[in-house]
Order: C-alpha cells, then structure tokens, then sequence
C-alpha cells in the first residue's frame, strides 16, 4: 500500500467513524435544551480562557521553558531509540543483521583462540591422519572390522 493511499484509508476510516458516533447521539431521546447548550458553551469558553492564560503565564517562567526543554528533548530521545530498534528489528526480519547475542565474527574468533590457546596450523594431511585415527579408535571401541568403510 502507498503512503498516500494508507492515508487516504485513515481518512476513510475516522470519516466512518465519526458518521458512527454522529448517529448515535442523534438517535438520543433527550437533546438539550437551547439554555443548557448555552450554559454548557459559557463554561467551556470560561475554561478555555483560563486555561489559555495559565499557559501564557507558564510559557513566561524560565523554569518552565527549561522544564519544556528538557520534556520535548525526551520525546526526541525516545522517538529516536523506538526508530533505531526498529530499524535492527527491520534488518534482522529481512536476514541482513544477527541477532544481539550472536557475537560479531571478530569478536567470536576471539573467543576461539583465547579457548584453545596459541594457533595451531592444520594442513590436510593432518586432517586425514586425524581421520584415521578416529576411525581406528572406533573400530577398537565396538570390536569390529569397518574396513570395509574404508
């Protein structure tokens, strides 16, 4: 789906949406009256306006601007950890990242020769001969003839 046809469906949906809750108030038995919607509105606009001014005043406080500071600061923090998750989370649905705890092909070499202690060079013949010996203690063990898997 494309960016705009996904908000075209958004649209499409809040529209339904609010055709929904627009039918069901009107199908309430009991609208207000003129003089309790003006009420209502008066209160409201009261509050507004009190509102409205209480923010004026707070945007004029230096603390509150370091206060705001500081909160809008940690919603670009989270916003940019939540999108860097996801994009790891993206790559490794998509195959091109291991996972956290598969360590980095250096670090796990690492790992390996601090394991087994000094490098040792291994050539084919000594992976033949390590073979053969394998095979022969196999063959000591169960008390058979293999050589026919020779």
């Amino acid at each position: 789906m494309s960016r705009d046809d996904a908000w075209s469906d958004v649209q499409s949906k809040f529209s339904s949406l609010g055709k929904s809750f627009k039918k069901h108030y009107d199908e309430t038995e009991e609208s207000p009256s003129s003089d309790e919607v003006k009420q209502a509105w008066d209160t409201v606009t009261d509050g507004l306006e009190r509102l409205f001014g209480s923010v004026g005043d707070a945007i004029r406080d230096d603390e509150v601007k370091v206060q705001a500071k500081e909160a809008v600061g940690s919603v670009v923090d989270a916003l940019s950890a939540t999108f860097s998750e996801l994009g790891v989370e993206l790559k490794r649905a998509a195959g091109k990242v291991r996972p956290a705890d598969t360590p980095a092909p250096e670090e796990a070499m690492e790992e390996v020769v601090e394991a087994a202690g000094e490098p040792v060079e291994v050539t084919p013949t000594d992976l033949d001969q390590g073979t053969e010996e394998a095979l022969g203690e196999l063959r000591r063990d169960i008390g058979e003839d293999t050589s026919d898997f020779d």
